[in-house]
């Protein structure tokens, strides 16, 4: 059986509501607004976006949904897949595959695709794990960003006590419980926090 982190079941979790709201909603509408359940249901499957690398090529990985989904047309979905892999600095590998990129290239090429779809809900599990300082530092940026500029909620898991200074909210887990909580706290707070936690 194959292991599910804690963060995969949330957005799992998430997204089954988000279906069950709109299936609810389906049930009790008239029949002149029947045709905008299509809309409602693709609406859901943007709802949430999980951040990990994945086996997509890097530019079809970021335009598939917008263009099938979204029914954006291909140059304008190219050209918005462009300007986040650039953000992300990564623009040269837009037609790599997988097998061509690095670890840490296909986190961010992960990040690029869901900062793109600006879903309501962004799960981050360890967003930067395979990243270097400087490229840590920029994601955690355009993470922050996301939430200042598009007003989306990021639920991260990290054990990096900078990344986790981004947040307004830190939750500490020890045994599947939270046992501390701080709110808008440095990195320095973040760092004791955690040693206290693990010294229990």
């Amino acid at each position: 059986m194959q292991a599910i982190t804690l963060i995969q079941l949330c957005a799992r979790e998430y997204n089954d509501i988000e279906y069950a709201r709109i299936a609810k909603d389906a049930a009790s509408a008239s029949q002149t607004n029947q045709a905008n359940w299509l809309d409602l249901l693709n609406d859901a499957q943007r709802a949430v976006v999980l951040v990990r690398p994945d086996a997509n090529s890097v530019l079809e990985n970021l335009t598939l949904a917008p263009i099938w989904v979204r029914k954006i047309p291909k140059k304008e979905a190219e050209e918005t897949a462009m300007y986040f892999l650039g953000r992300v600095k990564i623009p040269d590998q837009a037609h790599k595959y997988p097998g061509q990129l690095s670890g840490g290239q296909q986190q961010r090429v992960a990040i690029a695709r869901a900062l793109l779809t600006r879903p309501t809900v962004l799960f981050a599990d360890e967003p930067t794990g395979n990243l270097d300082s400087s490229t840590s530092g920029e994601i955690l940026e355009l993470l922050r960003d996301a939430v200042t500029s598009y007003g989306q909620t990021t639920v991260m898991v990290t054990h990096d006590a900078k990344a986790a200074a981004i947040a307004d909210r830190v939750l500490f887990l020890a045994d599947g419980i939270v046992v501390r909580e701080l709110h808008g706290a440095d990195q320095g707070e973040i760092l004791a926090a955690m040693s206290e936690v693990s010294a229990r």
